[in-house]
C-alpha cells in the first residue's frame, strides 16, 4: 500500500470532518433538523403512548450524540498517521499528537480554515466599587488566535463573589467566571454561552513571582547603599532612587501607610529571576504589570519594561494618576519567546527609566501567570479600591465556525491548528 502525502491524509481528513458536520446539521441547524423536528413531535403527543414514544425519542437522541461523539474515533486514525507519515511524531496518544502537528504546520507555514473568532472587548459592570482591570489573552504563543474555545463563543462573566468581608484578603477577591447564558443541554442543544465555570481570584504584587515587588522592604526610605532595597538591583546608582511614604497606589493588607518608589534620574532597577519568590510554569504565559504616575514628579521621558527578552516602552506624556505599563497580549510572553540567561543569572525583569526633567513614582511591579478559562488566559488586577460582592465584568464573543476541520478538532479534541481567515494550505472542501 502506496505511503499517503500529507495533502491526501489532509483530503481525508476533510472527507471525514463533512461527514460528521453534515450529519451534525441535520441534527441541529439545518432549516429541517431532527431538534426541531423532535421538538414539534412532542407537541403533538396524545394518547397512552406517550411514555413509551418520550422515552424512545429520548433514547433516540442520545444515539445521534453518541454518533457525533464518536466522531473522534473516525477522526484519530487519520490524525495519527498524518502526525506520523507528514510531521515525523513519535508520540503514542492523539493529543500529543496534534501537538506535533500544530508545531510542524507552524514550521512549515502551513494552516487550515479558521473557525474565525470575533473577540469583544470587556464591558465593566455599572456600579462596581473596584476599580482594577481585567487582562484578556486570546492569541498563542505563535500569534494564532486561540481557537479551542467554546462552539458557540457567546456571552461570559466574571463575577466577585467573595471580598474582604467575606474572609479574604484586600485585593484578593473571588471572582466565578461563567457562561452567562443557556448552558448547553446536550451535544445536540449546545445553548448560548460557553459551559464551563471556573474560579479567579484578585492579583495583587504580592500574589506574583517577584521579591518585594511594592517596594515595602527597604533600610531606610533615602538609600545609603545598594543593599536598602531588598530584592532588587541598582544598575547605576542607588542615589537615583528613593521611598516616597506619601503618594502610591495602594496599601499593602496589615500596613497604616504605602508607599511608592521615587525613581529621579535615568537608570535601571532589575530583579534576576532566579532570585524572585516563585518559579515559572513554561507551558504558560506570564504577564508583567508595572503601575507607575509621572504626574505627581512631572516627569518627562520614558519607562521601558523587560519580561526577560520582551520589552515595551512607554513615553511619558501627559498621563494623569496611576497608569499599567504592561506586557500582557503578544507572543513575547510565553517564555519560549522571553527566556535568556544574562550573566548566568537567568531572565531578568528589569525597570529602566529615560527622565529628562521631573520624577516618577513606580508602585506595585505584578508578575503573574494568568488563569485559563475556556482556552483563553485571564488576570484581574487589585485596584487602588477594593472589589466588592456583585461587582462584575462580562463580554461577548462571537465565532462563525467557518473552518469545519478546525471545528471539530476544536470540538472533540479541544484543540485547534494553525488557521487563517483568508486561503489556507489545506482546504476544508474534499476532493
Amino acid at each position: 500500500m502506496a505511503t499517503p502525502t500529507k495533502a491526501e491524509l489532509f483530503n481525508q481528513l476533510a472527507h471525514a470532518c463533512r461527514i460528521i458536520n453534515e450529519f451534525w446539521k441535520y441534527c441541529q441547524s439545518n432549516t429541517r433538523n431532527f431538534k426541531d423536528d423532535s421538538d414539534s413531535f412532542q407537541q403533538t403527543f396524545e394518547g397512552n403512548h406517550i411514555a413509551a414514544t418520550q422515552a424512545a425519542l429520548v433514547t433516540f437522541r442520545e444515539s445521534l450524540g453518541g454518533l457525533i461523539q464518536g466522531g473522534r474515533a473516525l477522526l484519530e486514525p487519520i490524525l495519527q498517521d498524518l502526525a506520523r507519515i507528514g510531521y515525523n511524531s513519535i508520540e503514542d496518544t492523539t493529543d500529543a499528537m496534534l501537538v506535533d502537528i500544530f508545531d510542524g504546520m507552524e514550521a512549515a507555514t502551513e494552516t487550515i480554515q479558521a473557525r474565525d473568532w470575533t473577540y469583544a472587548n470587556l464591558t465593566t459592570g455599572g456600579s462596581n466599587n473596584g476599580n482594577g482591570t481585567v487582562y484578556r489573552l486570546v492569541t498563542d504563543k505563535d500569534e494564532y488566535d486561540i481557537e479551542s474555545g467554546s462552539a458557540v463563543g457567546g456571552t461570559v462573566k466574571l463575577e466577585c463573589i467573595r471580598d474582604k468581608h467575606h474572609g479574604l484578603e484586600e485585593g484578593q477577591e473571588e471572582f466565578a467566571i461563567y457562561g452567562s447564558g443557556k448552558d448547553a443541554w446536550d451535544v445536540l442543544d449546545l445553548g448560548t454561552a460557553p459551559s464551563p465555570k471556573g474560579l479567579i481570584y484578585s492579583t495583587r504584587a504580592h500574589d506574583g513571582l517577584l521579591t518585594n515587588p511594592s517596594f515595602d522592604t527597604y533600610t531606610a526610605t533615602t538609600f545609603s547603599s545598594a543593599t536598602d532595597l531588598n530584592g532588587w538591583n541598582f544598575l547605576s546608582s542607588y542615589a537615583n532612587y528613593s521611598i516616597d511614604t506619601a503618594n502610591y497606589f495602594r496599601r499593602e493588607p496589615g500596613e497604616t501607610t504605602g508607599n511608592s518608589l521615587k525613581n529621579t534620574a535615568s537608570d535601571t532597577i532589575y530583579q534576576n529571576l532566579t532570585d524572585a519568590a516563585g518559579s515559572l510554569d513554561p507551558s504558560s504565559p506570564a504577564m508583567l504589570v508595572v503601575r507607575y504616575n509621572r504626574e505627581v514628579g512631572s516627569a518627562a521621558g520614558s519607562i521601558k519594561i523587560y519580561l526577560g527578552a520582551t520589552t515595551e516602552t512607554i513615553n511619558l506624556a501627559s498621563e494623569t494618576g496611576w497608569n499599567d505599563a504592561r506586557i500582557i497580549d503578544d507572543s513575547g510572553i510565553w517564555y519560549d519567546n522571553f527566556k535568556q540567561d544574562v550573566s548566568g543569572n537567568g531572565l531578568q525583569i528589569k525597570i529602566e527609566t529615560t527622565i529628562s526633567s521631573g520624577y516618577l513614582l513606580i508602585d506595585e511591579v505584578i508578575l503573574v501567570q494568568p488563569q485559563m478559562y475556556d482556552g483563553k488566559w485571564y488576570l484581574i488586577t487589585a485596584g487602588g479600591s477594593d472589589y466588592l460582592k456583585n461587582d462584575y465584568f462580562s463580554f461577548g464573543d462571537t465565532v462563525t465556525n467557518t473552518g469545519v476541520i478546525q471545528y471539530w478538532i476544536s470540538r472533540l479534541f479541544g484543540r485547534y491548528l494553525p488557521h487563517d481567515t483568508g486561503t489556507p494550505t489545506y482546504s476544508d472542501t474534499p476532493t
